[in-house]
């Protein structure tokens, strides 16, 4: 795609895109997020993650490839924070950390299961027909998204805390 010198660094540096993207667009998300809601930017960043697949589809060059991975790296950064705040509105604090836990995983087996499948269709549709799917499948889930958050919005779990329960009882015990 271009790259005729320095192939290696060249490797090297679309790999690190995507995650120097992500943390330099992590701040920028937290915030994004916090202004608008979880629901909001996890619908935006999904859709973003399925526009940015589809660019790796169409790409010719290697820097719109690189532009691509970035951009992947930025949307996915919204995702996490997006998602992180939405189970933690969702969740009681009792089970929050079971639930952050289990996206996590998820997240994780994603990441491990994604090349695995990624190279069989790689190698039975090739490049374009590959990220085209990914991505369609990437923006169905941002439809399905808007459609079952209208349809049934998350409950919330905004319960006021004392300041006992903040601290705790045996710090808060300890004060007076």
């Amino acid at each position: 795609l271009g790259v005729t010198t320095n192939k290696e660094v060249a490797l090297g540096l679309f790999f690190a895109s995507k995650d120097i993207c992500q943390m330099c667009f992590a701040p920028i998300a937290g915030i994004l997020t916090s202004k608008t809601s979880a629901n909001t930017a996890l619908i935006l960043s999904t859709a973003g993650l399925g526009l940015a697949t589809f660019v790796f589809a169409e790409a010719t060059t290697f820097w719109q490839l690189l532009l691509a991975r970035g951009a992947q790296g930025a949307a996915s950064a919204a995702v996490l924070c997006g998602g992180m705040s939405l189970i933690a509105e969702t969740h009681p604090q009792n089970i929050r950390g079971s639930a952050m836990g289990l996206a996590q995983t998820g997240l994780a087996f994603g990441l491990l299961c994604g090349p695995l499948i990624g190279g069989l269709l790689f190698e039975r549709l090739g490049r374009a027909r590959t990220f085209r799917l990914a991505a369609g499948i990437v923006l169905a889930n941002a439809l399905a998204m808007v459609g079952l958050m209208g349809v049934a919005p998350p409950e919330r779990h905004h319960r006021q805390q004392t300041k006992e329960q903040l601290l705790g009882d045996d710090d808060a015990q300890q004060k007076e």
